[in-house]
């Protein structure tokens, strides 16, 4: 219903989760593609999502949301990846939403937002979306002012 409800608001660049989410975040390694069958669909159009330099993630929001979340930006790259928060400010001006959290209503999903708030408010929540926390050494460099973040390269982080 997400994916429809992007759809709906006007944005056809949209895909669905096959598998729907983990329970939780698996903080070990990342498994070998050949065996990383749960998310077999990301490998399977790896060279296309390459080609993005900034993905969207717009997962509910929950446990499993939030898992599946960090487990796609595992897999992407947190540095390309936004994360889309579905709260909304209870007066109807998205603009303003988190300012005020008391007037803020969280939603679980697209098709929350999109049914309880309308279609402006789901498209100001996928034009806002918020940059994943990263970790480890990053340099700032002037490709940050578009959006996108460079992980600093182990040779300078020794020093």
């Amino acid at each position: 219903m997400d994916k429809l409800s992007l759809e709906e608001a006007g944005f056809t660049n949209v895909v669905s989760v096959p598998n729907g989410a983990p329970d939780k975040v698996n903080n070990g390694p990342l498994p070998e593609h050949s065996t990383d069958k749960a998310f077999e669909y990301v490998w399977n159009c790896w060279e296309e999502l390459q080609q993005a330099s900034c993905i969207l993630l717009g997962t509910d929001n929950d446990l499993p949301g939030h898992a599946l979340a960090e487990e796609l930006a595992r897999r992407l790259g947190r540095e390309r990846c936004l994360r889309i928060n579905w709260t909304i400010d209870t007066d109807h001006n998205p603009s303003h939403s988190m300012e005020n959290s008391d007037r803020c209503v969280m939603h679980k999903d697209a098709n929350d937002v999109l049914v309880q708030e309308g279609p402006e408010a789901l498209k100001w929540c996928v034009r806002n979306p918020q940059p994943l926390p990263l970790e480890g050494p990053y340099r700032v460099h002037k490709k940050i002012r578009r959006g996108i973040r460079q992980p600093a390269r182990e040779s300078a982080t020794k020093a």
